[in-house]
């Protein structure tokens, strides 16, 4: 089978039916005798030439919508293997030493752990 082009006058006389008609766009496509994707296809094609602005507003959100996803994904996102917790490094002795309270019994037993006497 080989492929068929309507003429453009048809097309045009297609999208208006569809567009006036207030039925469904498969109703009108099999009426006309066309598949129901082609006649959407040129509803579309008629929508971006009646609205140039609208096809490259959205080709710039579709544009910015990327860059931000590319952004969020880069090497220094949150995502990037960065780690969100701080793992602190277990204390020395000599800290663990220092943080607990003084009383005269720890004293004693520092000074003999260490071999530091007065």
């Amino acid at each position: 089978m080989g492929t068929y082009k309507y003429s453009a006058e048809f097309r045009a006389d297609a999208v208006a039916l569809a567009r006036s008609s207030g039925r469904p766009i498969s109703r009108v496509a099999a009426e006309l005798g066309v598949n129901h994707e082609t006649l959407r296809q040129w509803i579309k094609v008629a929508d971006e030439a009646a609205w140039p602005e609208a096809v490259a507003e959205s080709a710039k959100d579709a544009e910015i919508a990327a860059l931000r996803k590319q952004v969020s994904n880069g090497p220094h996102s949150p995502r990037a293997g960065v780690h969100r917790y701080c793992v602190t490094p277990k204390p020395s002795t000599t800290d663990r030493l220092r943080l607990l309270p003084v009383t005269s019994d720890s004293q004693a037993l520092v000074a003999t752990a260490t071999g530091i006497t007065r």
